[in-house]
Protein backbone atom coordinates (compact mmCIF):
# COMPACT_ATOMS: atom_id res chain seq x y z
CA UNK A 1 0.00 0.00 0.00
CA UNK A 2 2.80 2.81 0.77
CA UNK A 3 5.07 1.61 -2.20
CA UNK A 4 1.70 2.01 -4.51
CA UNK A 5 1.62 5.61 -2.54
CA UNK A 6 5.07 6.31 -2.79
CA UNK A 7 4.89 5.66 -6.59
CA UNK A 8 2.20 7.76 -7.11
CA UNK A 9 3.88 10.72 -5.08
CA UNK A 10 7.04 10.08 -8.19
CA UNK A 11 4.64 10.14 -10.76
CA UNK A 12 3.12 13.49 -9.42
CA UNK A 13 6.80 14.80 -9.21
CA UNK A 14 7.42 14.72 -12.74
CA UNK A 15 3.69 16.74 -14.00
CA UNK A 16 4.57 19.80 -10.98
CA UNK A 17 6.21 22.69 -13.29
CA UNK A 18 7.30 24.94 -10.44
CA UNK A 19 7.29 24.28 -7.01
CA UNK A 20 7.76 26.69 -4.30
CA UNK A 21 11.09 25.86 -2.40
CA UNK A 22 12.32 28.72 -2.68
CA UNK A 23 13.89 28.58 -6.60
CA UNK A 24 12.83 26.88 -9.83
CA UNK A 25 13.78 24.04 -11.01
CA UNK A 26 16.10 23.80 -13.57
CA UNK A 27 15.45 21.85 -16.93
CA UNK A 28 18.28 18.89 -15.84
CA UNK A 29 16.31 18.21 -12.89
CA UNK A 30 13.07 18.21 -14.18
CA UNK A 31 14.22 15.20 -16.46
CA UNK A 32 15.91 13.16 -14.18
CA UNK A 33 12.81 13.36 -12.18
CA UNK A 34 10.84 12.47 -15.28
CA UNK A 35 13.04 9.97 -16.40
CA UNK A 36 13.13 8.52 -12.83
CA UNK A 37 9.67 8.19 -12.29
CA UNK A 38 9.08 6.23 -15.34
CA UNK A 39 11.91 3.71 -14.24
CA UNK A 40 10.23 3.43 -11.09
CA UNK A 41 6.88 2.99 -12.32
CA UNK A 42 7.91 -0.42 -14.63
CA UNK A 43 9.88 -1.42 -11.31
CA UNK A 44 13.32 -0.65 -12.18
CA UNK A 45 14.52 0.71 -9.15
CA UNK A 46 18.40 0.17 -9.48
CA UNK A 47 18.35 2.13 -13.09
CA UNK A 48 16.39 4.69 -11.15
CA UNK A 49 18.95 4.99 -7.93
CA UNK A 50 21.70 5.12 -10.42
CA UNK A 51 20.17 7.90 -12.19
CA UNK A 52 19.28 10.31 -9.57
CA UNK A 53 22.60 9.54 -7.93
CA UNK A 54 24.84 9.95 -11.27
CA UNK A 55 22.79 13.63 -11.46
CA UNK A 56 23.07 14.45 -7.39
CA UNK A 57 27.35 13.57 -8.14
CA UNK A 58 27.26 15.77 -11.52
CA UNK A 59 25.48 18.36 -10.21
CA UNK A 60 26.26 19.03 -6.84
CA UNK A 61 25.03 22.93 -6.88
CA UNK A 62 22.20 22.21 -8.74
CA UNK A 63 20.39 19.69 -6.51
CA UNK A 64 17.31 20.67 -5.15
CA UNK A 65 15.74 19.24 -2.07
CA UNK A 66 13.27 17.59 -4.49
CA UNK A 67 15.76 15.32 -6.12
CA UNK A 68 16.82 14.13 -2.80
CA UNK A 69 12.76 13.55 -2.08
CA UNK A 70 12.55 11.42 -5.32
CA UNK A 71 15.51 9.65 -4.24
CA UNK A 72 14.46 9.33 -0.70
CA UNK A 73 10.94 7.60 -2.35
CA UNK A 74 12.90 5.89 -4.50
CA UNK A 75 15.10 3.87 -1.78
CA UNK A 76 12.19 3.45 0.39
CA UNK A 77 10.70 1.56 -2.87
CA UNK A 78 13.79 -0.69 -3.34
CA UNK A 79 13.68 -1.56 0.57
CA UNK A 80 16.08 0.79 1.76
CA UNK A 81 14.53 2.66 4.57
CA UNK A 82 17.79 3.55 6.32
CA UNK A 83 19.08 5.21 3.04
CA UNK A 84 15.88 6.89 2.46
CA UNK A 85 15.36 8.12 5.62
CA UNK A 86 18.82 10.01 5.05
CA UNK A 87 17.87 11.58 1.97
CA UNK A 88 14.60 12.52 3.41
CA UNK A 89 16.57 14.34 5.94
CA UNK A 90 18.89 16.31 3.35
CA UNK A 91 15.91 17.04 1.82
CA UNK A 92 14.50 18.71 5.06
CA UNK A 93 17.87 20.49 5.73
CA UNK A 94 16.73 22.92 3.16
CA UNK A 95 13.33 22.80 3.16
CA UNK A 96 12.33 21.84 6.95
CA UNK A 97 8.39 22.28 6.58
CA UNK A 98 8.35 19.90 3.23
CA UNK A 99 5.37 18.15 3.72
CA UNK A 100 5.91 14.83 1.91
CA UNK A 101 9.54 14.36 3.06
CA UNK A 102 7.94 14.33 6.31
CA UNK A 103 5.63 12.16 5.54
CA UNK A 104 7.89 9.95 3.67
CA UNK A 105 10.60 9.83 6.88
CA UNK A 106 7.79 8.82 9.09
CA UNK A 107 7.47 6.12 7.04
CA UNK A 108 11.12 5.45 6.59
CA UNK A 109 11.43 5.63 10.46
CA UNK A 110 8.75 3.60 11.35
CA UNK A 111 10.66 1.08 9.38
CA UNK A 112 13.73 1.61 11.29
CA UNK A 113 11.41 1.07 14.20
CA UNK A 114 12.52 4.61 15.88
CA UNK A 115 8.61 5.27 16.58
CA UNK A 116 9.05 8.05 18.67
CA UNK A 117 11.03 10.03 15.81
CA UNK A 118 8.32 8.11 13.16
CA UNK A 119 5.35 9.95 15.43
CA UNK A 120 7.30 13.49 15.50
CA UNK A 121 7.78 13.27 12.16
CA UNK A 122 4.15 12.49 11.70
CA UNK A 123 3.08 14.90 13.65
CA UNK A 124 4.90 17.66 11.67
CA UNK A 125 3.99 16.62 8.57
CA UNK A 126 -0.16 16.93 9.96
CA UNK A 127 0.69 20.55 10.49
CA UNK A 128 1.74 21.60 7.38
CA UNK A 129 -0.20 19.63 5.03
CA UNK A 130 -2.76 21.44 3.43
CA UNK A 131 -6.09 20.05 3.25
CA UNK A 132 -5.22 18.62 6.84
CA UNK A 133 -5.37 14.92 6.24
CA UNK A 134 -6.27 12.84 9.38
CA UNK A 135 -4.78 9.91 8.47
CA UNK A 136 -1.27 11.08 9.68
CA UNK A 137 -2.26 11.35 13.13
CA UNK A 138 -3.41 8.42 13.07
CA UNK A 139 0.00 7.03 11.87
CA UNK A 140 1.47 9.00 14.80
CA UNK A 141 -0.98 8.05 17.27
CA UNK A 142 0.09 4.35 16.08
CA UNK A 143 3.95 5.03 16.39
CA UNK A 144 3.55 6.90 19.73
CA UNK A 145 1.95 3.30 20.83
CA UNK A 146 4.56 1.37 19.42
CA UNK A 147 6.73 3.80 21.25
CA UNK A 148 5.66 3.10 24.36
CA UNK A 149 3.90 6.14 24.72
CA UNK A 150 -0.04 4.71 24.73
CA UNK A 151 -0.97 8.36 26.69
CA UNK A 152 0.31 10.33 23.81
CA UNK A 153 -2.04 7.61 21.54
CA UNK A 154 -4.74 8.53 23.60
CA UNK A 155 -4.36 11.78 23.66
CA UNK A 156 -4.52 11.93 19.25
CA UNK A 157 -7.13 9.35 18.99
CA UNK A 158 -9.43 10.55 21.36
CA UNK A 159 -11.27 13.26 19.56
CA UNK A 160 -11.88 11.01 16.44
CA UNK A 161 -13.68 8.00 18.39
CA UNK A 162 -15.23 10.51 20.51
CA UNK A 163 -17.11 11.93 17.52
CA UNK A 164 -19.16 10.27 14.06
CA UNK A 165 -18.05 6.92 13.11
CA UNK A 166 -14.68 6.31 12.95
CA UNK A 167 -13.02 3.50 11.13
CA UNK A 168 -12.55 -0.02 13.37
CA UNK A 169 -8.68 0.74 12.97
CA UNK A 170 -9.07 3.83 14.51
CA UNK A 171 -11.24 2.16 17.68
CA UNK A 172 -8.93 -0.47 17.74
CA UNK A 173 -5.90 1.48 18.01
CA UNK A 174 -7.80 3.61 21.03
CA UNK A 175 -8.39 0.40 22.41
CA UNK A 176 -5.34 -0.84 23.13
CA UNK A 177 -3.94 2.50 23.89
CA UNK A 178 -6.05 2.51 27.09
CA UNK A 179 -6.21 -1.12 28.00
CA UNK A 180 -2.42 -0.53 28.49
CA UNK A 181 -3.04 2.18 30.58
CA UNK A 182 -5.49 0.20 32.55
CA UNK A 183 -8.24 2.36 31.44
CA UNK A 184 -10.67 -0.06 31.28
CA UNK A 185 -14.18 1.28 31.68
CA UNK A 186 -13.18 3.59 28.73
CA UNK A 187 -12.08 0.94 26.60
CA UNK A 188 -15.63 -0.73 27.11
CA UNK A 189 -17.72 2.38 26.70
CA UNK A 190 -15.64 2.92 23.65
CA UNK A 191 -16.28 -0.69 22.19
CA UNK A 192 -20.26 -0.03 23.13
CA UNK A 193 -20.41 2.92 20.72
CA UNK A 194 -18.46 0.97 18.16
CA UNK A 195 -20.76 -1.99 18.21
CA UNK A 196 -23.85 -0.12 18.27
CA UNK A 197 -22.81 1.71 15.10
CA UNK A 198 -21.78 -1.62 13.43
CA UNK A 199 -23.10 -4.86 15.31
CA UNK A 200 -22.29 -7.09 12.51
CA UNK A 201 -18.49 -6.78 12.80
CA UNK A 202 -17.24 -10.30 14.94
CA UNK A 203 -13.87 -8.44 15.47
CA UNK A 204 -15.47 -5.64 17.68
CA UNK A 205 -17.44 -8.30 19.52
CA UNK A 206 -13.67 -10.50 20.44
CA UNK A 207 -12.39 -6.77 21.38
CA UNK A 208 -15.12 -6.63 23.50
CA UNK A 209 -15.42 -9.88 25.54
CA UNK A 210 -11.58 -8.99 26.31
CA UNK A 211 -12.17 -5.95 27.30
CA UNK A 212 -15.63 -6.78 29.73
CA UNK A 213 -13.42 -9.53 30.90
CA UNK A 214 -10.02 -7.14 32.16
CA UNK A 215 -12.69 -5.08 33.55
CA UNK A 216 -14.48 -7.67 35.56
CA UNK A 217 -17.59 -8.02 33.98
CA UNK A 218 -18.24 -11.74 32.75
CA UNK A 219 -21.37 -12.30 32.82
CA UNK A 220 -21.07 -9.02 30.07
CA UNK A 221 -18.06 -10.73 28.33
CA UNK A 222 -19.72 -14.19 27.94
CA UNK A 223 -22.51 -12.69 25.67
CA UNK A 224 -19.90 -10.68 23.61
CA UNK A 225 -18.40 -14.19 22.78
CA UNK A 226 -21.26 -15.44 21.44
CA UNK A 227 -22.60 -12.88 19.57
CA UNK A 228 -18.86 -13.11 18.01
CA UNK A 229 -19.48 -16.67 17.61
CA UNK A 230 -22.81 -16.52 15.62
CA UNK A 231 -21.14 -14.12 13.34
CA UNK A 232 -18.40 -15.81 12.68
CA UNK A 233 -17.45 -19.60 13.61
CA UNK A 234 -14.89 -19.66 16.25
CA UNK A 235 -11.75 -22.25 16.58
CA UNK A 236 -12.85 -25.02 19.09
CA UNK A 237 -10.05 -23.60 21.74
CA UNK A 238 -12.56 -20.40 21.76
CA UNK A 239 -15.98 -22.55 22.84
CA UNK A 240 -13.64 -24.33 25.56
CA UNK A 241 -13.00 -20.80 26.95
CA UNK A 242 -16.03 -19.58 26.56
CA UNK A 243 -17.33 -23.05 28.44
CA UNK A 244 -15.35 -22.39 31.53
CA UNK A 245 -16.17 -18.95 31.71
CA UNK A 246 -19.57 -20.36 31.73
CA UNK A 247 -18.70 -22.09 34.44
CA UNK A 248 -16.89 -19.60 36.49
CA UNK A 249 -20.04 -17.94 36.22
CA UNK A 250 -22.32 -20.67 37.60
CA UNK A 251 -23.59 -21.22 34.37
CA UNK A 252 -23.38 -25.00 33.84
CA UNK A 253 -25.61 -26.23 31.26
CA UNK A 254 -24.79 -23.01 28.77
CA UNK A 255 -20.87 -24.26 29.97
CA UNK A 256 -21.82 -27.77 29.01
CA UNK A 257 -23.25 -26.84 25.60
CA UNK A 258 -20.46 -24.24 24.76
CA UNK A 259 -18.48 -27.25 25.39
CA UNK A 260 -20.02 -29.44 23.17
CA UNK A 261 -20.00 -27.39 20.54
CA UNK A 262 -16.10 -27.76 20.94
CA UNK A 263 -15.83 -31.53 21.86
CA UNK A 264 -17.90 -32.21 18.75
CA UNK A 265 -20.09 -35.59 18.18
CA UNK A 266 -17.41 -38.10 19.54
CA UNK A 267 -15.30 -36.30 22.73
CA UNK A 268 -11.92 -36.66 23.74
CA UNK A 269 -11.98 -38.53 26.87
CA UNK A 270 -10.88 -35.18 28.77
CA UNK A 271 -13.91 -33.53 27.55
CA UNK A 272 -16.19 -36.02 28.05
CA UNK A 273 -15.49 -36.35 31.75
CA UNK A 274 -16.15 -32.32 32.05
CA UNK A 275 -19.01 -32.63 30.54
CA UNK A 276 -20.42 -35.39 33.18
CA UNK A 277 -19.42 -33.06 35.34
CA UNK A 278 -21.14 -30.08 34.43
CA UNK A 279 -24.21 -31.88 33.57
CA UNK A 280 -24.59 -33.41 36.65
CA UNK A 281 -23.77 -30.04 38.35
CA UNK A 282 -26.53 -28.73 36.21
CA UNK A 283 -28.79 -31.31 37.39
CA UNK A 284 -29.61 -32.62 34.41
CA UNK A 285 -28.61 -36.94 34.64
CA UNK A 286 -29.51 -37.62 31.05
CA UNK A 287 -27.01 -36.07 29.65
CA UNK A 288 -24.20 -36.83 32.14
CA UNK A 289 -24.96 -40.37 31.29
CA UNK A 290 -24.91 -39.48 27.84
CA UNK A 291 -21.86 -37.92 28.14
CA UNK A 292 -20.64 -41.13 29.66
CA UNK A 293 -20.80 -43.38 27.18
CA UNK A 294 -18.04 -41.49 25.18
CA UNK A 295 -15.69 -42.53 28.39
CA UNK A 296 -13.44 -45.67 28.50
CA UNK A 297 -15.02 -48.94 30.53
CA UNK A 298 -18.50 -47.74 30.36
CA UNK A 299 -20.43 -50.74 32.22
CA UNK A 300 -20.86 -53.08 34.91
CA UNK A 301 -17.17 -52.03 36.33
CA UNK A 302 -17.20 -50.89 39.66
CA UNK A 303 -15.78 -47.43 38.80
CA UNK A 304 -18.17 -46.88 36.40
CA UNK A 305 -21.24 -48.45 37.76
CA UNK A 306 -19.89 -46.09 41.27
CA UNK A 307 -19.74 -43.25 38.76
CA UNK A 308 -23.51 -43.56 37.39
CA UNK A 309 -24.31 -43.43 40.56
CA UNK A 310 -23.22 -40.24 41.74
CA UNK A 311 -24.35 -38.42 38.37
CA UNK A 312 -28.19 -39.90 39.40
CA UNK A 313 -27.35 -38.92 43.00
CA UNK A 314 -26.21 -35.84 42.31
CA UNK A 315 -29.39 -34.97 40.20
CA UNK A 316 -31.39 -35.99 42.87
CA UNK A 317 -32.15 -39.13 41.79
CA UNK A 318 -31.73 -40.89 44.82
CA UNK A 319 -33.50 -44.15 44.28
CA UNK A 320 -32.43 -44.56 40.79
CA UNK A 321 -28.64 -44.01 42.39
CA UNK A 322 -29.69 -46.60 45.00
CA UNK A 323 -30.64 -48.84 42.55
CA UNK A 324 -27.66 -49.06 40.16
CA UNK A 325 -25.79 -49.76 42.79
CA UNK A 326 -27.40 -52.61 43.67
CA UNK A 327 -28.14 -53.88 40.80
CA UNK A 328 -24.70 -53.88 38.89
CA UNK A 329 -23.05 -55.58 42.03
CA UNK A 330 -20.77 -52.72 42.66
CA UNK A 331 -18.97 -54.86 45.23
CA UNK A 332 -16.97 -53.40 48.42
CA UNK A 333 -14.58 -51.32 46.16
CA UNK A 334 -13.69 -48.02 47.36
CA UNK A 335 -15.97 -46.10 44.46
CA UNK A 336 -19.03 -48.56 45.39
CA UNK A 337 -18.07 -47.43 49.20
CA UNK A 338 -17.97 -43.70 48.15
CA UNK A 339 -20.96 -43.66 45.97
CA UNK A 340 -22.91 -45.30 49.03
CA UNK A 341 -21.60 -42.67 51.51
CA UNK A 342 -22.16 -40.12 49.21
CA UNK A 343 -25.85 -41.55 48.80
CA UNK A 344 -26.57 -41.99 52.44
CA UNK A 345 -26.18 -38.01 52.83
CA UNK A 346 -28.40 -37.21 50.43
CA UNK A 347 -30.93 -39.21 51.83
CA UNK A 348 -30.18 -37.56 55.29
CA UNK A 349 -30.63 -34.19 54.32
CA UNK A 350 -33.94 -35.87 52.27
CA UNK A 351 -35.18 -36.68 55.97
CA UNK A 352 -35.10 -40.65 54.49
CA UNK A 353 -33.46 -42.07 57.61
CA UNK A 354 -34.40 -45.50 56.59
CA UNK A 355 -32.41 -45.50 52.99
CA UNK A 356 -29.96 -43.40 54.54
CA UNK A 357 -28.82 -46.47 56.94
CA UNK A 358 -28.89 -48.76 54.39
CA UNK A 359 -26.39 -46.83 52.02
CA UNK A 360 -24.58 -46.02 55.51
CA UNK A 361 -24.39 -49.45 56.28
CA UNK A 362 -22.84 -50.81 52.60
CA UNK A 363 -20.47 -47.87 52.97
CA UNK A 364 -19.39 -49.32 56.03
CA UNK A 365 -17.97 -51.98 54.35
CA UNK A 366 -14.59 -50.63 53.43
CA UNK A 367 -12.19 -49.48 55.76
CA UNK A 368 -11.73 -46.06 53.49
CA UNK A 369 -15.18 -45.11 54.24
CA UNK A 370 -16.15 -47.04 57.48
CA UNK A 371 -15.56 -44.11 59.68
CA UNK A 372 -17.71 -41.21 58.25
CA UNK A 373 -20.20 -43.65 57.90
CA UNK A 374 -20.22 -45.09 61.24
CA UNK A 375 -20.43 -41.06 62.33
CA UNK A 376 -23.42 -40.31 60.50
CA UNK A 377 -25.34 -43.63 61.29
CA UNK A 378 -24.99 -42.44 64.93
CA UNK A 379 -27.30 -39.79 63.36
CA UNK A 380 -29.89 -41.61 62.65
CA UNK A 381 -31.48 -42.68 65.93
CA UNK A 382 -31.16 -46.68 65.71
CA UNK A 383 -31.91 -47.26 62.34
CA UNK A 384 -28.25 -48.43 61.79
CA UNK A 385 -28.40 -50.83 64.33
CA UNK A 386 -31.95 -51.83 63.54
CA UNK A 387 -30.28 -53.01 60.16
CA UNK A 388 -27.43 -54.54 61.79
CA UNK A 389 -29.60 -56.91 63.65
CA UNK A 390 -31.61 -58.26 60.75
CA UNK A 391 -28.50 -60.26 59.88
CA UNK A 392 -27.68 -60.33 55.56
CA UNK A 393 -30.97 -61.48 54.92
CA UNK A 394 -32.54 -59.24 57.36
CA UNK A 395 -30.70 -56.49 55.96
CA UNK A 396 -31.58 -57.25 52.06
CA UNK A 397 -35.63 -57.43 53.57
CA UNK A 398 -35.24 -54.25 54.87
CA UNK A 399 -34.23 -52.42 51.48
CA UNK A 400 -36.84 -54.36 50.10
CA UNK A 401 -39.72 -53.24 52.17
CA UNK A 402 -39.07 -50.56 54.31
CA UNK A 403 -36.55 -49.01 52.37
CA UNK A 404 -38.97 -48.77 49.39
Amino acid sequence: MRARALLLLCLLLTVLPQVSFGHDLSRAARKVLADSAALLGEGRHAEALASLREYVDTHPEDTAPLVHLQLGNALMMGGDPAGAEAEYARCLDSEPGQPLALRNRGHALWDLERFGEAAGSFEKAHAVVVPPDDELLRQAAMAWYRAGNPGRCVSIMEPFVSEGSPEREWVELHVHALVELERYADARQCLRGAVARNPGDPALWEAMSVVCRLAGRHAEAASAMEIQFALAAPEPARWRELSDLFAWLGFYARAARALERAAGARPAQEDARRLVSLWTTAGDADRALAAMRHLPGEGSEPAMVAARARVLCGSGRLDDARDTLAARQCGDSLECAGAWLKLGERYIRADQPGKAAHALMRAAGHARTKQRADALCALLEGHCGALSGMGDSGREGGRQTGLQ
